[in-house]
Formats: C-alpha cells, structure tokens, sequence
C-alpha cells in the first residue's frame, strides 16, 4: 500500500505541524516538482540551478554535514529517527546529522547513464496515460520516477530514515500529487468506495488493510479511507507539470480536471513556483 500510506503519513504530519499553532496553524505542505528540475547538462553547462537546493531546507553537502545557513545545519537541526528506541541520536550514514551528496552535474557527461536523473514531464504524463490499472500504475510510479530523487539527494534519502530529510516531505507529496492527476486522467476521481473496482484499486481485498503509523500514532487508516482527496479537503494547487504538458488537454487524460481537487496556478506561480503549495483546508 505504497500510495496509500504515504498520502496519510503527510497528513499526519501535516497535522502535527499545525497543532504548534500561531503562524502554523494553516500549514499545508508543499511539493516538490521534480519534473521541472534542470538536466545535469544545463546545471553543469547552462548555469542553472537544482530548484530543490533554492527552497530553504538546505544544499548539497556534498557527503558532509550540512552547512549552508539553514535551519538545517548541523548546529540546528539533529536528525532523530522515531523508531530508534535507544536514547541519543542515531547516524545511518555515519554522521550525527542531515547528509547529502548529489554531486548532480557530474552526470552531465556521461551520456545519459547512471541513477541521478529526474523524470522529465512529458516522461511523467506517458506514465499516467500507458495504463488505467491501479497495480501498474503503482508499481511504475513507485519505480524509477519516485526512486530517483532519493537517489540523487542520497546521505540520509538513500536509508531507511529518510523521513529525517525534509525533502523527503516535498518529494512524496509530488509523488501524492501525480497519484491524484492518474486518478483524475482516469475518472476515478470521488467514485464511493462500494464502486470502486480492480482497475481503481488492487487487490479490492486491499481497500481493508490496515496502514499503521507508530509511534506517531496507535489510530489506524485503510485504503479505502484515502481514494478520495475531499474527503480530507486536500486540493492541489495545478503548478508548471499541468502547463509543461498542458494536462487539461493533454491525450492521457479521458476528462475533465476535478476542480475540487486542483487549483489553478496564478500567471506568476505556473513558472515561478515550481513548488507549488498543496493546499489542505482547514477541517
């Protein structure tokens, strides 16, 4: 229930972020379009920069300890794994603190080979459209498109701790985000759980299966209890992947965009934000 599970887990922590209160209390994550990223080539050749390394949750250090003035170096910000069960801090890369190492433009010259590549949009929306079967979507999505970017921020991204990097949050609402855009491509957009069927979600046997998430929480979700965004007022703001490919009238989608689930960008946010907020309304 990789899909599944993730869409909760930012909900739980979304909620946890609010419940501090005063300017956090209308908290909703933000996304990180990975899809809109610069190629190695235009990092290493053209100047540009990872849009990633320029969102205030730290850089590239490289393999060491960040230091870059954020809140993240390791001066301020001790990674702490909630299913350690010893006391003190704990160090899956060897380092008592955020590591990362993506060295990105050092795979500019080597023709397209090695694991540091980010899925590029019209790659992205071929996915989407090349099956309505849930269990291949899954398993596509789950595969290189998701796996890369925790390979090219490697350090703590590439462990078992890799919640411990802020990153991670931004990565996997994106991926939450083009779960929801194959769901809408395909119209299974808001559908009552008694209908949903084995294209929309497999096995159904799984709509039951518990999702747990201790020690953040003893409560329990299902499947069946996230299929549908407004159930939980989520609404994604549309961001540069729906124009790159132009989503609304792109062939892979069957009809039209669920506008309770998607927000249209503003002029400026269509280019200017590739981390386009993911709004959550408050309950």
């Amino acid at each position: 229930a990789f899909l599944p599970w993730h869409r909760v887990f930012l909900m739980i922590i979304e909620d946890a972020i609010r419940a501090l209160g005063g300017e956090y209390e209308c908290f909703a994550m933000p996304y990180w379009d990975w899809t809109h990223e610069p190629t190695p080539f235009e990092v290493a050749y053209n100047n540009q920069t990872l849009i990633i390394m320029n969102s205030g949750i730290g850089n590239d250090s490289i393999g060491g300890c960040q230091n870059s003035g954020s809140p993240f170096d390791f001066d301020e910000y001790i990674p702490r794994s909630p299913w350690f069960t010893t006391e003190g801090l704990f160090s899956p890369t060897g380092q008592p603190c955020l590591v990362r190492g993506l060295s990105y433009e050092s795979y500019a010259d080597r023709g397209g080979l090695g694991a540091c590549w980010f899925t590029s949009p019209t790659e992205m929306i071929d996915i989407i459209g090349s099956t309505n079967l849930y269990a291949q979507f899954d398993g596509f999505l789950e595969g290189a498109p998701h796996s890369k970017p925790h390979v090219c921020m490697w350090g703590n991204m590439i462990t078992f701790w890799s919640p411990d990097d802020p990153a991670f949050y931004l990565h996997h609402a994106f991926v939450d985000y083009l779960w929801a855009v194959w769901q809408d491509c395909w119209d299974y957009d808001g559908v009552p759980i008694e209908s949903v069927t084995t294209d929309m979600f497999a096995p159904l046997s799984g709509l039951e299966y518990e999702l747990e998430f201790q020690p953040y929480t003893d409560e329990t979700w299902t499947p069946a209890d996230v299929l549908d965004l407004s159930d939980y007022d989520i609404m994604y703001e549309e961001g540069p992947f729906f124009y790159n490919v132009d989503v609304h009238n792109n062939g892979n989608c069957s009809g039209p965009i669920n506008p309770d689930w998607f927000m249209p960008s503003d002029p400026v946010g269509r280019k200017g934000n590739p981390r386009g907020p993911r709004r959550r309304m408050q309950d």
